[in-house]
């Protein structure tokens, strides 16, 4: 994948129409300075004005497509986190020994090696555990 949303083909696409309308802009501007009174310019100022919009029609269209794969992309990326959504957060238990005053999470070093008793936290908050100062569960 590119890291711009612009192809290559796209880009060329972009640059040489906005090569041919800036031509025509700048050719039509000479000619026109070229001639006295307004009547003989008309015809030049058609001719930038007309250059002047297939300008925009241009970068409009270059941009339409670079916005159009910016959404494509982003609807890849989005589609793999939609299908990988998590049912319910379960909630981990907590252990504590069992006459301990102190309730901690499963990997707490307090308890390694240790005898535990593996409750929810309003469990061990009823027994009248506190929480531990170094897990902080």
């Amino acid at each position: 994948m590119t890291r711009h949303p612009w192809s290559r083909s796209g880009l060329a696409c972009a640059f040489a129409g906005n090569g041919v309308a800036a031509g025509g802009v700048l050719a039509a501007t000479i000619a026109s300075t070229r001639v006295a009174g307004v009547r003989p310019q008309l015809p030049w100022a058609t001719v930038t004005v007309a250059g002047l919009a297939f300008q925009l029609a241009v970068n409009t269209a270059f941009l339409a497509s670079g916005r159009s794969a910016l959404r494509r992309r982003a609807r890849a990326y989005d589609a793999p986190l939609d299908a990988h959504k998590p049912a319910a957060v379960r909630v981990p238990d907590l252990v504590a020994l069992a006459a301990g005053v102190r309730y901690h999470r499963t990997g707490c070093p307090l308890t390694a090696g240790k005898p535990v008793v593996t409750a929810a936290r309003a469990a061990h908050e009823r027994a009248g555990r506190a929480p531990c100062g170094v897990c902080l569960p």
